[in-house]
């Protein structure tokens, strides 16, 4: 080749990727803030990362070339606590290396041990306890597994004072305990915005113009004047202010509880909730309560006083697990769990049936046996329930082929085996599910099922033995 060609009669080329505006300016501390950046060269934001200092992150939910909508979310602190600490008669490996902490709601605690010298019955664990005088697991809290080596985390959204305790370590005694302090932060935070598309960072260019973007369907009522718009020199600031942080201060099951020996929030789909706190919004379509990702219907509300009934349908929300309630103002952002109690706060979805598709059918099974109710798919999905026709010595398994929300749906047993010479045979439903075989109560009067004859179909004869692809067969009998 005859080598570079002569560029320098042409301008350099270059690619624009700055910001021209943020808006708002200011929300929650507690994250979920909906924010609008708007400027030039996103692209389809694959590869842009939108930070506010190290404080947040703001995980995009829609992009074009020239706007970016995202979400504030706190960058939660992780806390390590190990039994490296040191004990006055067994020396260390027996006390927790933090014994007092102080965090704040998010935050993460993770418990990491480790024993040198272990035997049969020398073991860890943590387990929540009522009181700082306490050992015994409160039986509604937190638990790992015990071992002489092991690893448990957990993350406190509620403000409060948390006692925990391991069980005895050696046979005869020795407790590792502690405590941990939820804070709801009071302090404002004012961080400057960062956009990177591959480590590069964009332009920015300041504009004094802030205007709340329009929501459709839903007028914006929320004053946001308590506190200023972040201090912008050459880049863009946010604000994370206290008076802009709602809080939830207590939670009521109004209707809709299920019965329970624990202390804690265990509802049917359908339940009704109270929620009381502070800087919630007057105009109902401003106030969004979720339970995990499921949308807790607001029907009414105050700037103190939400009220909301569950409908976990819409995502399927799985039952018999612990899911997190979360209250959020639009253009404030998320509420901080203000609850000051010890106390698990989670929401825990019940599963309830209402009613089955039949209650006898042929000796032979084959059918399909239907549950129809609410909360029907547990943590574990389809395969942790269990549906049995009779007890022991008799019990058959109903093949489950589906379960969702609304309705598990398996295939009735041949029970021919168990016939000798009976007529009809009535047996006990059981159903179970989730990781702990919850058992699950079916209606009164729909909990048997009858095995007949009069519904059994008989075979009494086929005009064949051998039979070809797309052959006829006649097969004769009743039923």
């Amino acid at each position: 080749g005859n080598g570079y060609a002569d560029v320098s009669g042409i301008s350099g080329i270059s690619y624009v990727f700055k910001v021209t505006n943020l808006t708002p300016r200011k929300g929650s501390l507690m994250g979920g803030t909906e924010v609008i950046v708007t400027g030039e060269g996103f692209g389809n934001c694959s590869n842009v990362d939108v930070n506010f200092g190290e404080e947040f992150e703001c995980m995009i939910a829609s992009c074009t070339d020239t706007e970016i909508v995202c979400k504030t979310q706190k960058k939660s602190a992780k806390h390590l606590i190990t039994n490296s600490g040191r004990h006055p008669s067994f020396g260390p490996g027996y006390v927790w290396s933090v014994q007092d902490i102080t965090i704040a709601p998010g935050d993460t605690i993770n418990w990491i041990w480790n024993l040198q010298v272990a035997s049969e019955g020398t073991k860890i664990s943590v387990h929540q306890v009522s009181d700082s005088t306490s050992d015994e697991y409160d039986g509604v809290g937190f638990k790992s597994m015990r071992g002489a080596n092991g690893r448990f985390s957990k993350t406190f959204m509620n403000t409060g004072t948390f006692y925990y305790s391991s069980e005895p370590v050696f046979l005869d005694g020795l407790f590792m305990k502690g405590v941990i302090h939820v804070v709801a932060p009071s302090e404002d935070i004012s961080s400057n915005l960062s956009v990177t598309m591959n480590s590069i960072e964009a332009v920015q260019e300041i504009s004094d113009e802030v205007a709340l973007p329009p929501r459709e369907g839903c007028a914006m009522s929320n004053d946001l004047s308590c506190v200023a718009d972040g201090q912008i020199t050459d880049t863009y600031a946010f604000t994370a202010a206290n008076c802009l942080t709602p809080s939830v201060t207590s939670i009521e099951v109004v209707s809709g509880g299920a019965d329970s020996n624990s202390t804690g929030f265990y509802v049917h789909n359908g339940a009704k909730l109270s929620i009381t706190g502070t800087g919630f919004s007057s105009n109902l379509c401003e106030n969004s309560i979720k339970i995990g990702n499921s949308e807790c219907i607001v029907e009414s509300n105050t700037e103190s006083l939400l009220s909301c009934v569950i409908e976990g349908s819409d995502v399927s929300l799985s039952s018999l697990a612990n899911h997190d309630l979360m209250v959020s103002i639009l253009n404030k952002g998320k509420a901080v769990q203000d609850l000051q109690s010890s106390l698990d706060h989670s929401i825990k979805l019940m599963p309830k049936v209402d009613s089955v598709s039949s209650t006898s059918g042929s000796w032979a099974g084959g059918n399909l046996y239907k549950l129809t109710g609410s909360g029907l798919l547990p943590e574990g999905g389809k395969d942790t329930v269990l549906v049995n026709f009779g007890e022991y010595p008799f019990a058959m398994g109903c093949q489950v082929v589906d379960a969702n929300f609304n309705e598990i749906t398996c295939v009735v047993p041949d029970f021919v085996s168990n016939k000798g010479g009976q007529a009809a045979m009535t047996v006990d439903v059981l159903v179970s599910m989730g990781y702990d075989s919850f058992e699950l109560s079916l209606p009164a009067g729909e909990n048997q099922y009858e095995f007949k004859d009069d519904l059994t179909p008989t075979v009494s004869s086929k005009d064949t033995a051998n039979v070809v692809a797309n052959s006829v067969v006649e097969v004769q009998g009743t039923g």
